[in-house]
């Protein structure tokens, strides 16, 4: 056990079983009776207006992007957050910026429209911090999720 706390990641060793989780979690939005885990989520990543959004769709493995998930608004705008999570390997070849582009190109919005997530089990090293900087990536830290995932179960959420 990491820190001695339990820890979902102890269990969900393989990339594929991590990306279940959090489509699983996204995949909740479209759930009213289990709405607000991917609420919190969504509020976790600082997707903005989470309050106006009115669907929720997911991608899985689209153009090799872990996860996509294109969120439309009420005023039909949409922004589409892309995950991308590691285990037991890190960023490489320009990875982030690439996907980046290329849900730009694929969906023809802008840079503005795009929330990028970076999440690996341990900290990231400096190089991978600054890569996310430069391709505007956010990282989402286990020890951040395992508390979203200890206060949802905690409210009965999950």
């Amino acid at each position: 056990m990491i820190n001695n706390r339990p820890n979902i990641f102890e269990f969900a060793t393989k990339e594929l079983s991590q990306d279940a989780v959090f489509c699983y979690i996204l995949d909740c939005f479209n759930d009213l009776t289990k709405k607000s885990i991917a609420t919190e989520f969504l509020n976790l990543i600082q997707v903005p207006y989470v309050d106006e959004i009115q669907q929720l769709e997911i991608k899985r493995q689209q153009d090799n992007i872990d996860i996509k998930a294109i969120v439309t608004y009420k005023d039909g705008t949409r922004k589409y957050i892309i995950i991308e999570d590691k285990v037991y390997s890190s960023i490489h070849d320009n990875q982030l910026q690439r996907y980046k582009d290329g849900t730009i190109k694929r969906e023809q919005c802008s840079a503005d429209n795009i929330i990028g997530i970076y999440f690996r089990i341990g900290k990231p090293q400096e190089w991978e911090r600054k890569a996310c900087k430069e391709a505007d990536f956010s990282i989402l830290d286990y020890e951040s999720f395992l508390t979203y995932i200890e206060t949802a179960a905690t409210a009965d959420l999950i």
